[in-house]
């Protein structure tokens, strides 16, 4: 009898021809392409291979054009686990070494000694192999669809936390056309307050949606328009402050409380000036993340940051510092009764030089 084996790769097989003795009769690299199955076939055919008489194949895939072309007729393919061809491979030497005529060298040999240990791929339709072939792309689409959603969570939870939460609400919100829609019409942190209702809106009639759009446009410019204090540091921080707005005369009680205010000493010609020790850690762990998440969801925030960066102070002492201005931003809003507006908050040098 004759055998044969394959080693499969994308571009190029090798194939080996062995006899019962494990002589090698023949191998040859093919093309992974209708002219290299020919050459194949004319090879099997060249060593005895006919239509009752098929010479089997042991190959270490069970899918693709190759091993479509192999199962037509009556021949037995065997598709051989690659792990169980590597145990074999330890059999012909102690080196370790590997070649891809070498493996196919193997797989022959698998079938020569051991045929009736392995079982060929079953004689299925036309029909339930292209069923066969959908379904499993149909089933690789949905679990890169989620590979890649996890992927894109894991960069917004670092760049633009906004979006997250805009889109948790959402069953499987960043698989949805909505999310797709929505990060083109605000893809970056800056832009995500620009959009009005009416871009919303139809953001989310070209997503497909027909129901809801208001109440939703009118949720997402809420979200976008406050610089990174979502729904749970929002809860820490009305935890920690509470709700009577008469509680700290002015700002800088709150921002003492909350430790994002410096602590100034002087004496004679000695002054110093450092961050506050006896504060509400609570609070001041939440205006740390606030302040963090601020950065790159508001443009005003980013740009106060990259100044006091270049001003000398580290990371800590600008996330601190930027903390600070906005708990200011926050009292005045809560004494005023205002909502937050962003160009007021954080005014450009022109505006500030004019």
């Amino acid at each position: 009898m004759i055998f044969c084996g394959i080693d499969w790769a994308e571009r190029h097989h090798d194939v080996a021809l062995v006899d019962d003795t494990g002589q090698l009769l023949a191998k040859r690299r093919i093309g992974d392409d209708a002219a290299g199955y020919q050459i194949l076939l004319d090879l099997l055919a060249e060593h005895g291979d006919t239509e009752d008489n098929p010479i089997p194949v042991a190959i270490e895939t069970s899918r693709g054009l190759l091993v479509a072309v192999l199962r037509t007729g009556r021949r037995k393919v065997f598709a051989v686990n690659p792990m169980a061809a590597a145990r074999y491979r330890d059999r012909h030497g102690v080196s370790r070494k590997k070649s891809d005529p070498g493996d196919a060298f193997v797989l022959a040999n698998i079938l020569r000694t051991d045929m009736p240990m392995h079982r060929p791929l079953p004689a299925d339709t036309d029909l339930a192999c292209a069923i066969a072939v959908l379904a499993r792309a149909q089933q690789d689409a949905t679990w890169n669809r989620q590979q890649m959603s996890n992927q894109l969570r894991s960069l917004l939870r670092e760049y633009y936390p906004a979006a997250l939460e805009a889109f948790a609400p959402w069953q499987n919100g960043l698989c949805r056309p909505e999310a797709r829609e929505l990060l083109k019409l605000a893809p970056t942190p800056a832009q995500a307050a620009r959009p009005t209702r009416a871009q919303l809106r139809a953001a989310f009639r070209r997503a497909g949606r027909s129901r809801g759009i208001e109440a939703e446009a009118e949720r997402l410019r809420d979200v976008f328009r406050f610089p990174g204090l979502g729904i749970q540091l929002g809860a820490r921080v009305l935890a920690e402050i509470g709700d009577d707005r008469g509680r700290f005369a002015d700002a800088r009680g709150l921002k003492a409380y909350a430790g994002s205010a410096p602590v100034t000493r002087a004496s004679g010609k000695k002054h110093y000036v450092g961050r506050r020790m006896v504060k509400n850690d609570r609070l001041n762990h939440a205006g740390y993340l606030w302040a963090f998440a601020s950065i790159r969801a508001s443009e005003g925030a980013g740009t106060h940051y990259r100044r006091r960066r270049e001003h000398g102070d580290w990371h800590a002492q600008a996330q601190r510092h930027l903390f600070n201005r906005m708990l200011g931003q926050l009292h005045h809003c809560l004494k005023a009764g205002e909502l937050f507006d962003e160009h007021q908050a954080f005014p450009s040098l022109l505006e500030v030089a004019a």
